[in-house]
């Protein structure tokens, strides 16, 4: 056995999580990292997990009551593990139509947000963009519906599937 080996086996032994894929059901071994810059007001975390583990960019994973998505999957340094940046998802997508029920999302950066106000009603407007796995459930949201989430309700205006991650 070689070092990089044995080191990533005892770590994987002390402090290996068992996770699972939110889609597919199927479950992994894998250690973490937190991103500790103090700066950071995302949860995000490193992940790392065998080479052979069914881990892709935009899965999303289940692990200690929350939903994580993976942002990338590292190229191989070696033949014993891959690293992936992971970010825990902070919404959840109930279209009103519900073509989409319970997709866990990454929600970020509400853009142009203004607010109107009359004597009758307020209006606040803004884009935010939300990150989901490319699913079955993902490519069934549709431009033109709603969701409500963060306090608001949403317009989906705008989809796009780029590296397994649904935007």
């Amino acid at each position: 056995m070689n070092t990089l080996n044995y080191i990533f086996d005892e770590t994987m032994r002390r402090e290996g999580k068992r996770v699972a894929l939110l889609y597919g059901g199927e479950e992994f071994t894998c250690f973490f990292r937190r991103n500790n810059d103090n700066q950071n007001t995302k949860d995000t975390m490193i992940m790392y997990y065998r080479a052979d583990a069914p881990v892709y960019t935009g899965n999303l994973i289940s692990f200690d009551r929350f939903s994580y998505l993976v942002l990338n999957k590292e190229t191989a340094e070696n033949d014993v593990y891959y690293k992936s940046a992971v970010i825990r998802c902070n919404g959840t997508i109930n279209t009103h139509s519900l073509s989409a029920v319970g997709l866990p999302i990454f929600g970020a950066t509400v853009n142009n947000a203004k607010a109107e106000q009359t004597t009758h009603y307020s209006l606040i407007d803004g884009n935010i963009e939300v990150q989901t796995q490319d699913c079955e459930e993902s490519r069934a949201l549709r431009i033109d519906d709603y969701f409500n989430e963060y306090g608001r309700t949403w317009r989906i205006t705008n989809i796009y599937f780029i590296d397994g991650i649904c935007h």
